[in-house]
């Protein structure tokens, strides 16, 4: 029995041990060739041992007890893409889109920067190739933090760029000094989750959304990069975040988005968001709402990415007038007919104006707040709207609607007068719309099933079908 007791366990250790594919402890020399690029050398295979070297733990404590680590000099004089990079005998992966693998870093540095990773087949080479994936969750200086990476494409790997501090400006303005970057433990699993963390759980970014909840479609901290993410301007967690609604007339709602434009970034700087559930796109769905307050006059673009058949829908814009400035307005962006399809991904730009260049109009960074995100087959602009999220709270109780015995909606309207009630699914379109009477009413569902939305000009209700 005890025979039979301790190969289980030797197996149930091979399976835990066959989880992780390590690249890289630093616990020994290096594998194979290792260097640096652009720090100063422009120069891909640069065998650099002076500035990437192993060197003993600066900090054993928290996530990393190990005794050695590697060190890469950050040079002052170098490139702001600057890198460290080692080759390795190549380890084959399997990874899909449904089903990604997770390179792990763990990474001690004195700088809050973005950090981005690339693996290749082998240096110089683009038989695989990830590209740069990139990494904004640093939260503090000093301290050992474990960053993670998804990687949704099969091949063979033998090369690791490190970019720890890949920050677009110029490094001599930007640092004091030379600066020390360690690194350690690379591997690979299922995981999403960084080490020392609490997993983040499933994302539950939906459309229609009015940030109520606590799940929405802004989780900068746990989803960067993979649900959420921004143009071109360097980006830090609180560039896009729900923050307490600061104009309560117009919008209804407690909560909003909020959107840092800074003075010194690129006059076309904005954010993405990649819903749950894509966004089908049709002649009875085709406009797409969203509530902004802002103080200045400028251009707002969205467009529509990732989708079928066309990639994208191309730069839908809209021009505020003067009288849109400093109060909530709702901006309808109609998707033409060429471009109907379904699509996964929304890019925002809430201050799209080239000229002049922000760091003219500016003195200092300015916050643009937008809310309810929604698309319907209706034009009309919203007031005073709480949106279709699925969290939002009544503002009264004049309509009240529920699911029958029969599967069908029963609305009684308490009011004096005909209301507007529209129906909507979880995706945010539009289902059905009539003028309810005061009294009783019934919609037929006719077989409808989930979760839906019914909307009247002041309140919305969730109704499961």
């Amino acid at each position: 029995m005890r025979k039979i007791t301790f190969l289980i366990l030797i197996l149930f250790s091979a399976i835990i041990c066959a989880e992780n594919i390590q690249i890289f402890d630093f616990e020994t020399d290096f594998p194979s060739t290792w260097g640096t690029n652009g720090n100063p050398t422009n120069d891909q295979f640069n065998e650099d041992s002076v500035n990437f070297t192993l060197a003993p733990n600066p900090d054993k404590t928290g996530i990393n007890t190990s005794d050695q680590v590697g060190k890469f000099c950050r040079l002052q004089s170098g490139q702001w893409w600057a890198y460290a990079w080692f080759t390795f005998n190549q380890i084959s992966i399997e990874a899909t889109v449904s089903q990604p693998k997770y390179v792990h870093v763990s990474i001690y540095k004195p700088v809050v920067s973005r950090v981005t990773l690339q693996m290749r087949d082998a240096n110089g080479s683009n038989v695989y190739n990830t590209g740069e994936i990139h990494n904004d969750k640093q939260t503090a200086a000093n301290v050992w933090q474990e960053f993670v990476f998804k990687i949704t494409k099969s091949g063979n790997i033998g090369f690791i760029a490190i970019k720890p501090d890949f920050v677009n400006a110029p490094v001599s303005s930007r640092l004091s000094g030379d600066i020390d970057i360690y690194i350690d433990n690379i591997y690979i699993n299922d995981d999403p989750t960084p080490l020392g963390e609490a997993s983040y759980g499933v994302y539950q970014g939906n459309l229609p959304e009015n940030f109520e909840g606590v799940h929405t479609l802004l989780n900068p901290v746990t989803y960067a990069g993979d649900r959420f993410g921004s143009f071109i301007q360097s980006f830090s967690p609180t560039d896009v975040t729900v923050v307490d609604n600061p104009l309560k007339v117009g919008n209804l709602s407690d909560k909003c988005g909020m959107f840092v434009r800074k003075k010194d970034g690129p006059w076309n700087a904005g954010f993405y968001v990649i819903p749950t559930s894509p966004m089908t796109i049709d002649a009875t769905n085709k406009y797409f709402h969203m509530m902004v307050y802002k103080t200045m006059e400028s251009n707002i673009n969205i467009k529509l990415e990732e989708g079928s058949p066309v990639a994208n829908t191309g730069d839908i814009v809209v021009a505020p007038a003067a009288s849109d400035v400093n109060k909530w307005t709702d901006y309808v962006f109609e998707i033409p007919s060429a471009k109907y399809g379904t699509y996964s991904k929304i890019a925002i730009f809430l201050d799209f104006m080239q000229t002049p260049a922000p760091s003219e109009r500016f003195s200092e960074n300015q916050l643009i707040y937008f809310d309810n995100i929604e698309i319907n087959n209706s034009p009309d602009l919203r007031i005073g709207d709480i949106g279709t999220g699925l969290t939002g709270l009544n503002t009264d109780n004049k309509i009240k609607a529920w699911k029958d015995m029969e599967g069908n909606i029963r609305i009684v309207n308490n009011d004096d007068v005909e209301s507007v009630v529209r129906l909507f699914d979880i995706v945010g379109k539009q289902v059905q719309s009539l003028q309810v009477k005061p009294g009783e009413s019934v919609i037929a569902t006719d077989g409808l099933q989930g979760i839906y939305i019914l909307k009247t000009a002041s309140q919305q209700i969730k109704i499961s079908l």
